[in-house]
């Protein structure tokens, strides 16, 4: 006889479709393991950071140079309803250990922090992440990778309070911070997989691989570029759906064309 019990003990950790639930009454399964989502936390840092619902009174600061905070609620977008957010934390060293302690005391085990990661006198995250690796038995994974944007990228891990926890450091400029969001924590945590697609444009390679904005057509199956990838122009998300993993520029291949394949991260 077909042992069900067996066969949907090898399927964990499957999400629990509606599908999957039918599925369980019809083989008379009314109980299950379920291992719930991890609690996230999101934080900004950055002394020259206010919230959008601080723009009215805050105008001369913006005609300072401050920027409104557009990296936290990205973040929180796609994450579940009970994160924490943790609002902007200015940078000054023991209000983002405090902040930080306080998260984990509230529950959080993955944070996601944007900001304060590169060379500056200010970039005090990883400082801090060094000391708690210290205290609480962890490391940093690591703390610069090879790819364009998101360089200064860090994680780490340590356990405090009985529990493992995650940080997940992005930079702070916006589209390195979602980028490396989509790269180091959807994709991580979620164990999405990368395909294979037929690039549809003509671009010049850089250095370093490059995380490339651009537009999957499903109907073509075929992948093509959001144009310029300035760091700053965030507007080159706003119909991007996938992003196109590209090799370092080499001395055979400088350049993509129509026709090459790529490996596609999608939304």
């Amino acid at each position: 006889m077909f042992n069900w019990f067996n066969w949907f003990s090898e399927l964990r950790p499957w999400l629990v479709s509606k599908e999957l639930l039918a599925l369980f009454h019809q083989a008379r399964i009314t109980m299950v393991k379920q291992k719930l989502q991890p609690r996230y936390g999101v934080m900004s840092s950055g002394n020259e950071l206010i919230s959008a619902d601080e723009i009215e009174e805050n105008q001369h600061k913006l005609e300072c140079g401050w920027c409104v905070d557009c990296n936290r609620p990205y973040l929180l977008s796609y994450l579940p309803k009970n994160t924490l957010d943790l609002g902007i934390v200015t940078d000054e060293h023991a209000l983002i250990k405090n902040k930080i302690l306080a998260s984990f005391d509230a529950g959080v085990e993955v944070l996601i922090t944007s900001g304060g990661v590169s060379m500056g006198d200010k970039d005090i995250i990883k400082t801090v992440l060094k000391e708690f690796c210290e205290t609480y038995n962890g490391q940093i994974l690591f703390g610069r990778v090879n790819i364009k944007p998101g360089k200064p990228m860090t994680m780490a891990e340590f356990e405090y309070a009985g529990k493992k926890r995650l940080v997940f450091a992005l930079p702070g400029n916006p589209i390195s911070a979602m980028v490396c969001f989509h790269v180091f924590v959807k994709n991580m945590l979620e164990k999405k997989h990368k395909v294979m697609v037929e690039f549809d444009s003509e671009v010049v390679l850089d250095v370093r691989p490059e995380l490339h904005r651009c537009f999957y057509d499903e109907s073509t199956g075929k992948i093509k570029t959001t144009g310029s990838q300035m760091s700053s122009k965030i507007s080159s998300l706003a119909w991007c759906n996938a992003l196109a993993i590209f090799p370092g520029r080499t001395g055979d291949k400088g350049r993509l064309v129509k026709g090459d394949e790529v490996e596609m991260i999608q939304f």
